[in-house]
């Protein structure tokens, strides 16, 4: 189960994810393990990885603006999905 997002405001709760191992015969609780992630470093790592792709004509090897594209437009058709917020903002079906 993943939880949470890791922002430097916090305000989305911690960051975890918690993998449950079940044996076949298991008949009760099945073991359990929660890691917590405290440090957020893909900001940093994309930036210094785009600034260096800048500086030494290197090719951008994680992220493009189309995949950018791609996540803008699925948080919008989640928010269309909210039919209070959909009215409110006078949001559409079409995302294009």
């Amino acid at each position: 189960m993943l939880s949470g997002i890791l922002s430097g405001s916090k305000s989305y709760g911690a960051e975890t994810i918690t993998v449950a191992y079940a044996g076949e015969d298991d008949s009760g609780d099945p073991l359990e393990k929660t890691t917590r992630y405290n440090t957020d470093r893909s900001w940093r790592d994309e930036t210094f990885e785009f600034a260096e792709a800048l500086t030494s004509g290197g090719p951008i090897v994680h992220g493009s603006s189309a995949e950018a594209h791609k996540t803008l437009e699925l948080v919008y058709r989640i928010y269309c999905a909210d039919p209070d917020w959909k009215r409110q903002f006078g949001l559409s079906d079409q995302t294009s």
